[in-house]
């Protein structure tokens, strides 16, 4: 299945080497970021577009410093702006607030003010992938218990206990 893909707009910044990546601002380990963007509009004079998978890993960094992950997919879906004939087809962010209207008393219409985005920096992380790994790891590691790798005879008669086969022993082909 193809995965479908998201053209957001706003502009890159190149300071992405020079602060995600030296130990001082990063946690050891912590992933870096494919890209870095300050969220914009066309209108506003923000002229570069990215491609980015939705199933990509997306940080949100609020002005007053919150910080919120999610998917490309679901990050457009909640919080996007439309893509225009503007914009040429490309995601435009600004504010985290929901893309619903709210009904006022009178019968009027008023739209939700929504928190700042300072950032957003795009991860090429599978989610998918990853938590599958981890799942079969917990799995594995509750089944065989305090049992290491290796292979094991299962005992059918008793009690279905796992007897480790000595790395020595031959194992019959058949």
């Amino acid at each position: 299945m193809a995965q479908h893909l998201y053209k957001i707009r706003g502009t890159l910044d190149d300071s992405l080497g020079d602060s995600l990546g030296n130990a001082r601002s990063r946690k050891a380990g912590a992933p870096i970021p494919l890209y870095r963007m300050v969220p914009g509009a066309a209108r506003d004079g923000a002229s570069d577009e990215i491609e980015v998978a939705g199933d990509s890993v997306v940080r949100v960094e609020l002005d007053n410093g919150f910080v919120l992950w999610s998917r490309v997919d679901d990050l457009t879906r909640e919080y996007g702006a439309l893509p225009s004939r503007d914009a040429g087809g490309a995601w435009e962010f600004s504010r985290l607030a929901p893309r619903r209207v709210v009904s006022d008393d009178r019968g009027g219409e008023r739209g939700i003010v929504g928190l700042g985005i300072r950032v957003l920096e795009f991860f090429g992380i599978n989610l998918v992938e990853k938590s599958a790994r981890k799942l079969g790891i917990v799995f594995e590691q509750k089944i065989l218990g305090d049992h290491p790798p290796g292979l094991y005879r299962l005992d059918m008669a008793g009690k279905f206990h796992l007897t480790p086969v000595p790395k020595s022993e031959a194992i019959p082909a058949d």
